[in-house]
């Protein structure tokens, strides 16, 4: 039991690394539903690499760089707005992949691929998703900077040539790599855990982009260090327990914010009366 305890801890701690700085700018470009259409795409990828008999990951990543490819053209029309988009893609590809798994006859435990695996998680499959997560944060940080030239200051970006557009696609090349990697192990209905909630729990006490980066990842680490505890405590599925734990961590920190900022402006307010 401590032997699949420590595996799968380690392996959250290497997913939380790349998930924490992807979550920052999924936040930043408001790209919630992207990831999430993602997720749901793999799906029909999974379905794929069991019918035609190839690599899962192979399956996973290839169907989302068609969602990736297709979103990021549609991306320019003004007919349809993008969450309209995306939620269409979203049903689509999660609709296909489960047909496709019932008129195959496939025997695949959806249940697990929806909640996650972090019992069958070995010392394999921790170095094949520390090289994926170390290819991540290679290619993040190589793109770091127009990444965040076109993320917070995009007129600055398109004074200096950077090609929004070029630079948009490789990023959703990416996202798409790291999720096609980690959805087998976080689980597709679950895998925003890893990315949204950080950034959401950490956005309103830090505006810094690097401070964060650092923040998110280290909140991503915490929630599914945690959501693994109680797993094994409490005999609970892992990742909805980290999900129901950022949840609750959401909120305090939304609701810590807002108490400060009453509490401030009430201690202004005395020293205004004071000084009168």
């Amino acid at each position: 039991m401590l032997g699949f305890f420590l595996w799968a801890w380690l392996t959250a701690l290497v997913l939380a690394a790349p998930a924490g700085i992807l979550g920052c700018f999924i936040f930043w470009r408001r790209m919630a539903f992207f990831a999430d259409a993602l997720a749901h795409a793999s799906l029909l990828g999974l379905a794929l690499a069991f019918i035609f008999h190839f690599h899962l990951l192979a399956g996973i990543f290839a169907c989302s760089l068609v969602l990736c490819f297709f979103l990021w053209l549609m991306s320019t029309r003004k007919e349809i707005t993008s969450d309209v988009l995306l939620n269409l893609a979203a049903h689509f590809f999660l609709g296909l992949g489960i047909l496709c798994v019932s008129l195959a006859e496939l025997r695949v435990d959806l249940l697990a691929y929806f909640l996650g695996e972090w019992l069958t998680i070995g010392p394999t499959d921790t170095l094949v998703l520390t090289i994926l997560s170390a290819v991540t944060l290679i290619l993040l940080w190589l793109w770091r900077r127009p990444l965040l030239a076109i993320t917070v200051q995009e007129e600055i970006a398109q004074a200096e040539g950077i090609a929004r557009r070029r630079v948009e696609l490789g990023f959703l090349c990416v996202l798409a790599f790291f999720i096609s990697g980690a959805v087998q192990t976080v689980g597709l209905l679950l895998l925003n855990t890893l990315m949204i909630m950080p950034a959401a729990i950490v956005r309103p006490w830090t505006s810094s982009p690097y401070r964060m980066m650092g923040a998110c990842v280290l909140i991503a680490a915490a929630i599914l260090s945690a959501g693994l505890w109680v797993s094994l405590v409490y005999d609970v599925p892992a990742s909805p327990a980290a999900a129901v734990l950022g949840g609750g961590l959401f909120l305090l920190s939304w609701g810590a914010r807002r108490w400060l900022q009453r509490l401030g402006a009430f201690a202004r307010k005395q020293n205004e009366l004071r000084e009168d």
